[in-house]
């Protein structure tokens, strides 16, 4: 079998593209296990963005104990009703979230029965500032909560906000895009 490589004699000298690859596999290793200099020291990047329309200052907002002034559930043909509820909302400085409540009357659609009359669960908000809108994530229930209530405000449901320093109004928005149901809560009262 025959060598693709040109064969040289021992008395001629190697030819020169052999140097060359030989000091391009010694400098390989060293070419690659060096750091880029910016990388080594850390970089300022300034203070966290705190003001109106960030995460923080959502949060902040969001801090505190409201009371629920009103609570509208979408009926099957999508009209909003009101439900005689009482509950309250605490948020802390962490987004961590707990909402303890009773159910005072059924929601719509369902039977006059006997109601679950607990509503309590806790969880972090995760926050999206710019579209207005937030999560629950790591629910904890504290109590069996009613089927009917989970369809409406089940923790997978989007939950659209507008928040002043006293007013909180939470949309919450199923997959398909619509409204099942819309509370308002006043901070402190």
């Amino acid at each position: 079998m025959r060598s693709l490589l040109p064969s040289n004699p021992p008395d001629r000298p190697r030819p020169r593209w052999i140097a060359w690859v030989a000091a391009a596999i010694l400098a390989a290793p060293i070419a690659t296990g060096c750091k880029a200099a910016p990388l080594d020291r850390p970089v300022n990047l300034g203070p966290p963005d705190t003001g109106p329309g960030s995460v923080e200052y959502a949060r902040r907002q969001f801090e505190g104990t409201w009371t629920l002034q009103r609570l509208e559930i979408a009926d099957a043909g999508g009209t909003l009703r009101p439900v005689n509820v009482s509950a309250t909302l605490v948020c802390d400085q962490f987004g961590n979230m707990k909402v303890s409540g009773r159910v005072i009357d059924t929601l719509p659609d369902e039977q006059r029965r006997a109601l679950l009359p607990l509503v309590e669960y806790s969880g972090r908000v995760i926050i999206d500032a710019t579209k207005k809108e937030f999560r629950l994530e790591n629910v904890a229930e504290a109590s069996t909560i009613d089927p009917a209530f989970l369809k409406a405000m089940g923790t997978d449901i989007v939950r659209k906000y507008e928040i002043t320093d006293t007013d909180l109004t939470i949309r919450y928005v199923t997959g398909k895009g619509t409204t099942s149901a819309v509370t308002h809560f006043k901070k402190g009262a």
